[in-house]
């Protein structure tokens, strides 16, 4: 009997390895929202010094939403961290998708969000801009 408990604890054990341990946080590789000050700007600074090395990772981040008009019709949409020494605000340029309606389904302004994407890149007036395409966002 013992020995058939054995067994069992241990296929259940391997079951459950194998299907249900799936964590978020892996698919992550680079989580700016619980670092502190001085690395989130260490990593801000590295993200724009050398974007290439991180177009396609996923990024983690914690904020204030704000939002910029840049023609009659157009708005761009940043994440602002506030490091804990307000010595240097961040800010950071996200897009959600196409379900999503400007200002309808978008926090007022200041609400703190919480936004996971992919780190990427557009030309625009012959500058190159990083974003974030956002494919989880809330509003803790």
């Amino acid at each position: 009997m013992k020995r058939l408990s054995i067994v069992l604890c241990t296929i259940i054990s391997i079951v459950l390895l194998l299907t249900g341990c799936s964590n978020k946080a892996a698919d992550i590789d680079i989580d700016l929202s619980e670092l502190s000050s001085t690395l989130i700007q260490a990593e801000y600074v590295r993200i724009f010094s050398n974007p290439e090395d991180y177009i396609g990772k996923t990024i983690k981040l914690y904020g204030s939403y704000s939002n910029q008009r840049i023609d009659s019709s157009s708005y761009v949409h940043f994440i602002i961290i506030l490091p804990g020494d307000d010595c240097c605000v961040i800010g950071i340029e996200f897009k959600l998708d196409d379900s999503y309606s400007f200002p309808e389904d978008y926090p007022a302004l200041n609400s703190m969000i919480l936004i996971t994407g992919t780190i990427d890149t557009y030309e625009r007036n012959d500058n190159t801009y990083i974003y974030i395409a956002v494919n989880d966002f809330t509003v803790p």
